[in-house]
């Protein structure tokens, strides 16, 4: 209200600055919050901002990290809760096979071959699982898993638990000579083809390509990391193609290539995979 009184009548009486502070501070118009005449504090806060780089403030930079940090940390927890909803979805799954549910079991292998989620007698064991999913593609990942769980444990009583630590590590391990200790080329070629097959596969037919695959493994009774499995397919699209990255370093890991033609089918999966 003072500050409002001393601009009336400064515009009132026509006087010049001086005059209306002296009026002010005389204390005839009560008390008044005086703030120090032509005096800015931030006058050096804008020079640092001249002199961020990029045109961006110092402030706002750190707002920037701090955001950057924050969205960081969110993605890594929501990683973490994918992984532990994957994690629950296959205790349902082993509980089924430790339960000696072979209706539901074969309900499941219903799945093999077929469009996710094409299968009705999938749903009781799946649908529960989806209610999370933000995709359909999401969706599509457990009704793919679901089946490929179902194909490798028939005949099996109980769940086998997988040492590798992604489908790669899985393959490579096809083609290990347990007898002499090291990789069977022959072997190793055989499945390189099926395997540089499924890293170019688009995720429409993703679940045929693991079917071949499942289909290996499970003729050598090698297993697989299913709650890994169903949280790297769900990533198939993209665009760093980090799965597919991390699953050729496990397969072609420590590998050494004696010919042009092996040497090849490295460089060519690679891009592949760039």
């Amino acid at each position: 209200a003072g500050k409002k009184m001393g601009v009336t009548m400064s515009h009132r009486f026509d006087q010049d600055k001086t005059t209306l502070r002296q009026e002010l501070r005389g204390g005839r118009h009560g008390a008044l919050l005086m703030r120090s005449p032509m005096v800015s504090t931030a006058t050096p806060a804008l020079s640092k901002q001249s002199a961020a780089p990029n045109g961006f403030s110092t402030r706002g930079s750190e707002r920037f990290l701090a955001r950057q940090k924050t969205k960081g940390g969110m993605q890594r927890m929501s990683e973490r809760s994918e992984k532990n909803w994957g994690d629950s979805f296959v205790t349902h799954l082993e509980k089924l096979l430790a339960s000696g549910d072979r209706g539901a079991l074969a309900g499941l292998r219903r799945g093999l071959g077929k469009p996710p989620g094409t299968a009705a007698e999938m749903h009781p064991h799946v649908a529960w699982a989806v209610q999370r999913c933000k995709s359909r593609w999401e969706e599509d990942c457990y009704y793919i898993i679901a089946p490929l769980f179902a194909f490798w444990h028939q005949g099996k009583n109980a769940s086998v638990s997988s040492p590798h630590k992604d489908l790669g590590a899985s393959m490579r391990q096809w083609a290990w000579d347990e007898e002499k200790h090291k990789v069977n080329e022959d072997r190793f070629k055989s499945i390189e083809r099926r395997f540089v097959a499924l890293l170019n596969c688009h995720r429409d037919d993703l679940h045929v390509h693991l079917r071949r695959v499942v289909g290996l493994l499970k003729s050598k009774e090698i297993p697989v990391d299913w709650p890994q499995l169903l949280f790297d397919i769900r990533g198939w699209d993209w665009d760093s193609r980090r799965v597919q990255r991390r699953w050729a370093k496990s397969f072609w890991a420590g590998q050494p290539r004696t010919d042009a033609s092996q040497l090849a089918a490295a460089e060519g999966a690679e891009e592949t995979t760039a």
